[in-house]
């Protein structure tokens, strides 16, 4: 991968985390997740955001040809997923209903079943799933943005994030919900048995 603009790192929840600046992008190139729409596919990553605004977290999103592909963002607190073959009119998005709290570190991820349709799309926060409103559902063609790279932090030319990225993770297919907690990276198992046996659900 390459970093454009300065790279600092930070302590994160997995491992070193990155501050993105708003300026700051990873480019993982064109050879990586090049996604259709009939394509079954998930991802995301621990993320802490500053962005007031939206914020890209990951997408492959050709802004030059009706933002053609796909991304994860956080726009004003609350995780967004487009899969698009030109927006508006040829796309689904779904919205989260709940925001994420500014400044706190989160586990953002989202899961497509390559349906082509908006209820194929789940969100997750913290490893569990949240209501997420249909934004839009009329997706019928191509969505596979093959000449822009996979990009952290931002779409190709829009939507930048500020904030820390920590363990960005993609899968070329739908994880179920208990995968979802696995991605988390964290141990679970052991978090639980921490847990005092009285104080267990």
């Amino acid at each position: 991968p390459a970093i454009q603009g300065k790279a600092r790192a930070e302590t994160g929840p997995i491992d070193g985390a990155l501050q993105l600046d708003g300026k700051t992008i990873v480019d993982l190139g064109k050879n990586v997740a090049d996604f259709n729409r009939t394509d079954k596919f998930s991802l995301g990553a621990w993320i802490n955001s500053s962005t007031t605004g939206a914020g890209a977290i990951i997408a492959r999103m050709d802004d030059a040809h009706g933002l053609r592909g796909y991304d994860l963002i956080i726009n004003e607190g609350k995780l967004e997923a487009h899969v698009i073959s030109k927006w508006p009119g040829n796309s689904i998005s779904v919205a989260a209903q709940t925001a994420i709290t500014p400044g706190e570190w989160h586990h953002a991820f989202l899961t497509y079943d390559g349906s082509s349709k908006a209820a194929g799309i789940k969100l997750y926060v913290d490893g569990e799933p949240v209501p997420a409103a249909v934004t839009s559902d009329t997706l019928t063609a191509d969505s596979k943005a093959s000449d822009v790279p996979l990009l952290i932090g931002r779409r190709s030319a829009s939507t930048p994030f500020s904030g820390k990225l920590d363990d960005v993770r993609i899968y070329a297919r739908e994880l179920n919900p208990t995968e979802v907690k696995g991605a988390m990276g964290v141990d679970l198992i052991g978090q639980m048995l921490a847990i005092d046996p009285a104080q267990r659900t």
